[in-house]
């Protein structure tokens, strides 16, 4: 697998990643980055769903918040809807936690977070 910046401005960097070089299987978004806190406040994740409950979500998770961390990010926070039990799930595996929760309209979202 491997990556390839397709946006990149001073506070959205998005990201698609490709299987076997040719299929692109997930899409990474950083919807605001701010630099001087070094704290990520928004990031997009979507993964084919061909892909999905194999280990490939939190994986590539797990990388680009490397990739995020080794460029002086100390924070990155995203929300995910409390329904999402596959999403939540890749996400605690790949080392985020649940820091907090709102609601938008009638929608329970949670704030996860890792650090």
């Amino acid at each position: 697998m491997r990556f390839r910046v397709f946006r990149n401005n001073r506070n959205n960097i998005s990201l698609v990643v490709y299987y076997n070089e040719d299929k692109v299987i997930a899409k990474f978004s950083t919807v605001y980055i701010d630099w001087e806190k070094k704290h990520i406040t928004n990031m997009g994740i979507r993964l084919h769903p061909d892909y999905c409950n194999k280990g490939y979500g939190t994986q590539q998770l797990k990388d680009i918040s490397n990739w995020y961390f080794n460029q002086g990010i100390i924070k990155i926070q995203f929300d995910v809807l409390n329904t999402n039990n596959c999403a939540i799930k890749c996400y605690k595996n790949a080392g985020y936690k649940i820091t907090g929760e709102f609601y938008h309209e009638n929608d329970k979202f949670l704030w996860m977070e890792s650090s």
